[in-house]
């Protein structure tokens, strides 16, 4: 499956993420972006202490990586499972990864090309900050932001 415009992912329990990549991200290696998905999911979702997950992935290098716990052939590569590794660690999660086709991969395929809602929307960054300067003051939480629509630094 080619993510040249984004990625997604599909959970068990019903999570679902997806976005579209950044210029530099856009510009990575397929293998890098695809192991970048289960960072991304780690990242974004509480999972409670002692859980095992499975990232059932359409790329054989990403699901490698996740197997052996990194790589010798790109440290790009390493440093991603590092990372992913270091969060499992951290919270004591239990890892593995399978392959799995990506016509097998619907939900995960579908959302890496999703561009968004339609009713996703964010004030002008201009006119958000001269709004703040009104209050004199910035809001603390930047409620419900996608990459796309984050006005707050720290929010993506």
């Amino acid at each position: 499956m080619r993510r040249t415009s984004g990625w997604g992912y599909q959970s068990s329990d019903g999570r679902q993420g997806f976005g579209g990549w950044s210029g530099v991200e856009r510009r990575l290696h397929i293998n890098v972006k695809e192991l970048l998905v289960p960072l991304l999911f780690l990242r974004s979702n509480p999972i409670p202490e002692g859980t095992a997950l499975c990232f059932e992935m359409d790329n054989m290098v990403a699901v490698h990586c996740l197997a052996r716990q990194g790589t010798s052939k790109s440290a790009l590569l390493l440093s991603l499972s590092e990372q992913i590794f270091g969060l499992a660690a951290r919270f004591h999660l239990h890892l593995s990864a399978r392959f799995l086709p990506g016509v097998e991969n619907v939900w995960a395929d579908a959302l890496s090309r999703f561009r968004g809602s339609s009713v996703e929307w964010q004030l002008r960054p201009e006119r958000f900050a001269a709004l703040c300067r009104g209050w004199g003051t910035f809001p603390g939480v930047d409620l419900f932001p996608s990459r796309r629509s984050a006005q707050l630094q720290g929010h993506f």
